[in-house]
């Protein structure tokens, strides 16, 4: 049967000339009998009309039950191409490298109230093509070169996938004299230029905060690696 499996066309081929070869056999010495007045030779009908016809349409069910047995080689590649590997090893070396932050944005709250903070949103973007885990914020923020007393708090805790933007929000408390020092620059009355350089703005510093970022992958145990979230900003007093 593997040599109809391997030729289907040939054999069909054979089979329909089997079912018809008998006719046109009888129809080739028809017309011989004609020009030549020649009596024809008389195929036995049992021959002609069953045996034939019979070999032929079982060689074509044989034919049609092989070819669908038949089904494609399908082929995988278990070699990963060199240029993936070489974008993997890239990524995981540098994956503090493909993740960017933009887009931040400062709200100050209950300055002149007993627990004042600040609110800071900004995009993170996830430009590796690993998903990360987002475990935690490290650091403090400076203002005006002072160092804030407790710790940035992390509001929510996310996964980005490859490709993915999300906003995240962090949330610095501040002392009561750094509350006032910002109250009174955003309310300070300019006596010079200096003075009026300075209303309404304040000077942060993200350099000392640190994202907590493990990637997703594949076969090894997750790493921590930190994330520098930003640097100096010139901040207007909202």
């Amino acid at each position: 049967m593997g040599i109809i499996r391997r030729h289907p066309v040939l054999f069909a081929v054979l089979g329909f000339l089997i079912i018809t070869l008998p006719d046109a056999i009888n129809n080739w010495f028809s017309l011989a009998e004609r020009f030549n007045g020649a009596e024809g030779i008389r195929w036995l009908p049992i021959l002609t009309d069953w045996v034939f016809p019979m070999l032929g349409l079982v060689l074509l069910i044989v034919i049609i039950r092989q070819v669908g047995k038949v089904k494609p080689t399908i082929t995988f590649e278990n070699e990963t191409p060199p240029w993936l590997k070489q974008v993997l090893e890239d990524d995981k070396s540098n994956i503090g490298s493909r993740i960017y932050s933009r887009d931040y944005m400062w709200d100050f709250k209950k300055l002149s109230e007993p627990d004042p903070y600040i609110d800071l949103t900004f995009t993170l973007i996830n430009a590796s093509i690993f998903a990360i885990n987002i475990q935690g914020l490290t650091g403090r923020l400076l203002v005006e070169k002072h160092e804030c007393a407790q710790p940035a708090e992390l509001i929510s805790i996310k996964c980005l996938s490859h490709g993915e933007h999300r906003g995240i929000r962090i949330r610095q408390r501040l002392t009561n004299d750094m509350a006032a020092l910002i109250i009174n620059r955003r309310d300070l009355i300019p006596q010079s230029k200096m003075d009026l350089a300075k209303k309404g703005r304040i000077e942060i510093s993200l350099r000392d905060c640190h994202l907590s970022i493990s990637p997703e992958i594949d076969n090894e145990l997750p790493k921590t690696i930190p994330l520098t979230i930003g640097g100096d900003y010139e901040v207007e007093i909202s």
